[in-house]
């Protein structure tokens, strides 16, 4: 297993070689708390990690367990309350309980919306 920074507590991990790798996270004692089961993971940000499972992404709590179901095309981490995700080519912005707030096709809302993560 390959350990990252710790962040909210865990750390990212990816286990695996080539295009195997799979991704889980260890608590600061080194011990394995959410199993390297994800195609792909972001590090945790408020309370929630992005995770990819095939081609969908959602969350998944410091448990473990889908806060957010995996039905995206693709998402980011959140960052003041809200993340960006996209659905059935629309690009929308959600809150951590799920609900959808902002549908947008807007890439000045993108473009704004990335630069607060630079």
């Amino acid at each position: 297993m390959f350990p990252e920074s710790f962040s909210e507590g865990l750390s990212r991990v990816r286990a695996g070689l080539g295009d195997r790798n799979k991704y889980g996270f260890i608590n600061k004692f080194g011990e394995l708390v959410i199993p390297c089961i994800y195609d792909l993971a972001e590090s945790f940000s408020e309370g929630l990690a992005m995770v990819k499972v095939n081609s969908y992404y959602g969350y998944i709590d410091k448990s473990g367990s889908i806060a957010i179901p995996l039905i995206y095309e693709w998402a980011c981490s959140f960052l003041g309350g809200t993340a960006m995700t996209k659905k059935e080519g629309n690009f929308i912005r959600i809150n951590k309980k799920g609900e959808h707030l902002f549908p947008s096709n807007s890439f000045d809302w993108i473009d704004s919306f990335q630069k607060a993560w630079q």
